[in-house]
């Protein structure tokens, strides 16, 4: 599996995630919710970018850009719904097409929890995936989450609702052992 890095994504290059974002956006698509028409423009993009420091510096979700060994924008990673009182977030993730199958899920998932936790002061980590999604399934596996159950019809993806698969992580599922 090739090294990725965590870089935050509200200081990220407009320009950079407007090209990831049009050059992935039928394969996201597939799996996640479209962006709104008006998201693919370089005014929306420096827009959401700035809305996405801000939330961070408000401890209200911390969205990551993932970079490969070479530096190069292969990915998003997003801790979400940050609860600090319950310490409870929600980890979304996209992985660009001409990327995927070389482990950078995996990888991003990884140092996103570790960060939730020992940086965020987070407790709980969930995330949840359409059941045909093995590959996102297995990455959140590897990385100490188990399956929580099914939510039935709770994923809008191209104008169909979907079931979801539930999956969870606590802070205290990964601890080293003593």
């Amino acid at each position: 599996m090739d090294d990725v890095t965590l870089h935050p994504a509200g200081r990220g290059d407009p320009a950079e995630l407007l090209d990831f974002e049009v050059e992935n956006r039928s394969y996201f698509e597939a799996w996640l919710s479209p962006r709104p028409e008006g998201y693919y423009s370089l005014d929306a993009v420096r827009a959401a970018l700035a809305d996405l420091d801000s939330a961070w510096e408000a401890g209200e979700s911390f969205c990551y850009l993932v970079r490969d060994a070479e530096g190069g924008l292969v990915g998003r990673v997003n801790l979400t719904g940050v609860d600090s009182g319950l310490g409870d977030a929600e980890i979304g993730y996209r992985i660009g097409e001409r990327h995927t199958g070389r482990g950078h899920a995996t990888a991003a998932i990884g140092l996103a929890v570790r960060d939730g936790f020992s940086v965020h002061g987070l407790r709980r980590i969930e995330a949840l995936t359409v059941p045909s999604n093995i590959g996102s399934q297995l990455a959140l596996v590897r990385n100490g989450f188990s399956f929580e159950g099914r939510l039935r019809a709770v994923l809008p993806l191209a104008g169909t609702w979907h079931d979801g698969l539930l999956f969870g992580v606590l802070a205290g599922d990964l601890a080293e052992p003593g």
